[in-house]
């Protein structure tokens, strides 16, 4: 109890990993608890009990870039650890020697990743603990024997052995890849690498390097329940004619496109890569890939040039979204393949004739609306979507209905002051808010709203658990009801079987840890 201020509630799945920390030799450990479960309480009661023991004098926290300020307001609010100070805006680092004037420090990923900021990193004496927050970032994947490694993940790498201990967060540190995990149990014990690869025949080294508690298990002092219990629910929106030929006329198109893309080889990763956005395009929504179709056809009547593409290999999947949008805008003005233009003018038009009556909006507007707001009109609803031009389609949309005023929208590139002046909104006078992937990083809703609406479906299902976890999670009081809009016979079931084959790989290497994954 010492460990808080007043005012904290300390739950006792609250103790499970320092309990863990500190029955290990070496403290290097997953902490992988569901969403909401309070990542940052357990970090901090960890840091008090390790700087108890003299064993945290010196510790480096790495964040996503929008939350170091975040972690610094609740660590010192909720524990006193108020020492901390954040790299490159509280402190900046000319000369090796001044390290020693910062021993608790805070840094954005992204930051520190910079050859630059690395570079100074390294110079820093020894750490006593690491501690990776939103740890799944720290990706490698395999190809044959060789190894693709993010820049994130060259970052943990490098600071592994300047660290007697390491601290991985994640609520959902297996995205589907098992290549990927395996990494990241890799970058906690280097030494345990051939147990680790063969994870299938060592399934109890699991439980030893990673701890994950469950919102449908977690109990007060008291033996009760926590959580109120999620109910999910698939919206099937049915197609219309037009709906269905436009979704024929783009499967032919795509398929065309993949053919080039792969006949060219190297050379052809530009193309697969639009049809696959594409793809994503239009299961989001029909203004979504109207809009990029007639960007394609304005660029080819252009003939404009290439612009400079940024790589976005290395964003994390909430991200990509909004950074796919803008490398479509990047292509060259040049035909795919011969007739494409002829093809462009046909998939236009018969997405306007989609957008004359868009079956999914109207489901959304006219029926699933009605519904949610029927016993209380201004119950407040939180909509996710993975692009900017579907939220701002839906925003309209919304406003025209319930009038000015009543949404509120969250993206990746808003500024952080701005993100946080349209949630205090939503939470006061707002009903609606719209948040892309990106946008919705770190935002915690639990007080003031208990509703969900997906409106598009991302790839990777721990991306949908990252989603639901902003409204279910610690604080909640109500059940959490998650609606997700889905058409059959459509794109969005290649989509659904994806998630299902990611799903399975969770579940078969999780299965040993936790119960949920059986």
């Amino acid at each position: 109890q010492s460990a808080f201020r007043s005012g904290i509630d300390i739950e006792v799945y609250l103790l499970d990993p320092v309990v863990r920390a500190l029955e290990m030799p070496r403290v290097n450990l997953l902490i992988a608890d569901d969403v909401g479960l309070g990542k940052t309480i357990e970090t901090g009661m960890l840091l008090k009990a390790l700087e108890q023991r003299g064993q945290a004098e010196r510790v480096l926290l790495i964040t996503p870039a929008g939350l170091t300020a975040q972690w610094k307001e609740e660590l010192h609010n909720k524990f006193g650890l108020s020492e901390f100070r954040i790299y490159g805006e509280n402190f900046q680092i000319e000369e090796e020697r001044e390290w020693g004037m910062y021993k608790h420090v805070i840094g954005s990923i992204d930051r520190f990743k910079d050859e630059n900021h690395l570079e100074k990193l390294l110079r820093a004496d020894n750490w006593d603990l690491v501690i990776f927050d939103e740890a799944h970032r720290l990706s490698r994947r395999q190809y044959g024997l060789k190894f693709d490694a993010s820049q994130r993940f060259q970052l943990a790498n490098y600071l592994r052995p300047k660290t007697k201990a390491m601290v991985l967060l994640s609520a959902t540190p297996h995205q589907g890849k098992q290549d990927k995990f395996q990494s990241l149990l890799m970058l906690l014990n280097p030494d345990r690498k051939e147990e680790i690869q063969t994870l299938a025949l060592n399934p109890e080294i699991l439980s030893e390097m990673m701890i994950r508690n469950n919102k449908s298990d977690v109990t007060d002092l008291e033996g009760n329940f926590i959580f109120k219990g999620k109910t999910t629910r698939a919206i099937r929106v049915a197609q219309d004619e037009a709906m269905r030929e436009f979704d024929e006329s783009l499967q032919s198109y795509l398929r065309k496109g993949y053919l080039t893309a792969s006949e060219m080889g190297q050379a052809g990763y530009a193309i697969g890569f639009v049809m696959t956005v594409y793809r994503k395009l239009a299961a989001s929504s029909a203004i979504a890939i109207n809009k990029a179709l007639n960007n394609r056809k304005l660029r080819l009547l252009q003939e404009a040039e290439s612009v400079a593409a940024n790589d976005i290999s290395d964003h994390d999947e909430r991200y990509v979204g909004e950074a796919e949008e803008k490398q479509l805008e990047a292509l060259q003005g040049k035909e795919f393949f011969e007739g494409e233009l002829e093809q462009l003018d046909i998939l236009i038009a018969e997405s306007e004739e989609v957008l004359k009556h868009d079956p999914k909006l109207q489901k959304f507007l006219n029926e699933l609306m009605p519904s949610i707001l029927a016993s209380h009109k201004s119950e407040k609803v939180l909509i996710f979507t993975e692009y900017r031009s579907t939220q701002d389609y839906l925003k309209q949309a919304l406003e025209q209905q319930f009038g000015v005023g009543s949404v509120d929208l969250i993206n990746g590139s808003m500024k952080h002051q701005d993100r946080k002046f349209a949630i205090r909104n939503f939470e006061s006078g707002g009903q609606f808010l719209i948040s892309t992937e990106a946008g919705g990083e770190g935002i915690n809703l639990q007080d003031k709203c208990h509703i969900m609406v997906n409106y598009d479906l991302p790839w990777n299902p721990m991306r949908l658990v990252q989603r639901i976890g902003r409204l279910y999670r610690y604080g909640q009081k109500h059940r959490v009801i998650v609606f997700n809009l889905y058409s059959p016979e459509s794109m969005d079931d290649q989509i659904m079987e994806l998630m299902h084959e990611r799903i399975e790989q969770v579940v078969g290497d999780l299965s040993s840890v936790s119960g949920e994954f059986n």
